[in-house]
């Protein structure tokens, strides 16, 4: 039977996954992992963080590095430059003094060793709750949340880095506005009913129904699956032919929420093909068609 100071004792932790993902910003990350590189010795520090409850994750902001002395496998910060950053940290008048610790193990797996565990259980107790974060030179990242109250408990959390919080620069903003133009193309107004709307001329090209002279001013745009097409034509009334004519040109259905109709689509020519005879209109729709 187990004594009260076996049941109590808190050594190793036990961790469970935790509801919070743990999210460093493009900036902290590089500044984290300059300092790992750069350093052939240990070498540690602390970073701001703010809590995202409705996002469930744990933003890492500004990082910081203090005077400390370090081996291969050891690393402590000076206690003087802790309680001199933590006094100056409050004069600027912060309502939350760093709560994630931030260290490397060089070239050693990034794992918490006892000496860590004992870090971020014990001296870096507060009255809420603590992030611990262990990275090497390959780049590799381990963090847990450690809670203190109303109970202590130690929950092992997923690392994300945020690749796109830094802007992008307005030299290349520029580049891209310079160099890169968009292609766009002509919509046509498509029947409905048995009337057609909009303006402009309707005529038989080789079988086909075209609408000419249709300016920009009365096109309506015809998107399929987020995709504009520059053109529409139809189907034969044959369903011989109109099965023929998917086949050969290898035309793709999908649904149309505009038509609310299945249409189809020439992929390569940006071309819609309707079936405005319901020739091949057998299958009922029970949804968005995944090809």
């Amino acid at each position: 039977m187990k004594n009260k100071q076996d049941v109590y004792t808190y050594t190793d932790p036990v961790t469970r996954p935790c509801p919070f993902d743990l999210v460093i910003s493009m900036e902290a990350y590089s500044k984290i992992m300059g300092y790992t590189r750069v350093a052939q010795t240990e070498i540690t520090g602390f970073a701001d963080v703010t809590l995202e409850a409705e996002h469930k994750r744990v933003v890492v902001g500004e990082v910081y590095l203090l005077e400390q002395e370090a081996t291969g496998a050891h690393v402590q910060m000076d206690e003087e430059a802790v309680s001199d950053f933590n006094l100056q940290m409050i004069k600027k008048g912060v309502t939350q003094l760093p709560r994630l610790w931030w260290h490397s193990h060089v070239n050693m797996e990034a794992f918490f060793s006892g000496t860590d565990v004992a870090t971020y259980t014990e001296t870096l107790q507060n009255d809420s709750w603590a992030i611990a974060l262990v990275v090497n030179k390959r780049r590799d990242m381990k963090a847990v949340f450690q809670l203190y109250t109303p109970f202590p408990m130690t929950f092992d959390m997923d690392v994300f880095v945020d690749y796109d919080s830094v802007p992008v620069p307005k030299s290349i903003e520029a580049e891209v506005a310079k160099k890169l133009k968009e292609k766009k193309f002509p919509a046509y107004q498509l029947p409905q009913g048995k009337a057609w709307k909009g303006k402009g001329t309707w005529k038989k090209k080789g079988g086909i129904l075209v609408q000419e002279d249709l300016n920009d001013e009365h096109a309506s745009l015809l998107f399929v699956a987020g995709v504009q097409y520059e053109r529409v034509y139809f189907l034969p009334k044959d369903p011989g032919l109109a099965e023929e004519k998917v086949t050969k040109m290898g035309l793709v259905r999908r649904w149309s929420a505009q038509r609310n109709a299945f249409v189809y689509c020439d992929e390569i020519l940006g071309n819609i093909w309707e079936d405005y005879w319901n020739v091949l209109q057998s299958v009922p729709f029970e949804g968005p068609l995944k090809n």
